[in-house]
């Protein structure tokens, strides 16, 4: 079990996101929702009957598509508090037996944290993968757990350009990589992040 730096935790999905170009900008503002993808869960629910006051979860993705990583590798959550027991988290492929990715990381910080998949795990580009971080009820009488699960495709970003961070976020949302941008504008504090938030209705709790 490892301790979790407050720069390092992330996540993943199944379909290439639309990339949000200067050319959807009037679509995007009247953009309406479609229905949550199957299996999809960007917030946690409470569980029943769990006498344990369990944090909330929230990964930040959008809940009616399926977004793309690059190389950050990277996925922000956030926690409404810090949790008793290890945050865990894996990634699948779908109706794929082994695990990609399987770890538990020591949560010190509530509010908004990122979740790293590690360089040494292969990301196979253009395949589904599954992310899912979870916190278990640890009442005896209750076997559950609060989780938060999304689908994601991996996708190899030599493609972004920019000299400044703004413009490669730019470049990485030209693109596709909504998480590898989503992540560069949260770690250098960039307007762009409450944008790109607003931009795929992505509320916080």
């Amino acid at each position: 079990m490892k301790l979790l730096n407050p720069f390092i935790i992330t996540i993943f999905s199944l379909a290439l996101l639309t990339p949000p170009t200067s050319s959807q900008s009037n679509e995007d503002s009247t953009y309406q929702p479609k229905t949550r993808l199957p299996q999809q869960r960007t917030e946690s629910s409470s569980i029943r009957g769990c006498r344990q006051n369990l944090p909330q979860i929230q990964v930040l993705a959008p809940q009616d598509r399926v977004a793309t990583m690059g190389r950050a590798q990277t996925f922000l959550l956030k926690i409404s508090e810090i949790p008793s027991s290890p945050l865990k988290v894996s990634v699948n492929q779908p109706y794929v037996a082994n695990t990609v990715w399987l770890d538990e990381l020591i949560i010190t910080q509530s509010g908004i944290i990122t979740v790293t998949i590690p360089d040494e795990i292969e990301l196979k580009s253009n395949l589904d993968y599954i992310f899912t971080a979870s916190i278990p009820c640890e009442d005896h009488h209750l076997a559950g757990t609060k989780f938060v699960r999304i689908f994601f495709q991996y996708a190899d970003n030599q493609s972004i350009n920019g000299d400044s961070k703004a413009e490669k976020v730019n470049s990485m949302l030209d693109n596709g990589f909504f998480y590898d941008a989503l992540f560069l504008s949260y770690k250098y504090q960039l307007p762009q992040f409450e944008q790109i938030l607003a931009q795929f209705h992505i509320k916080l709790f």
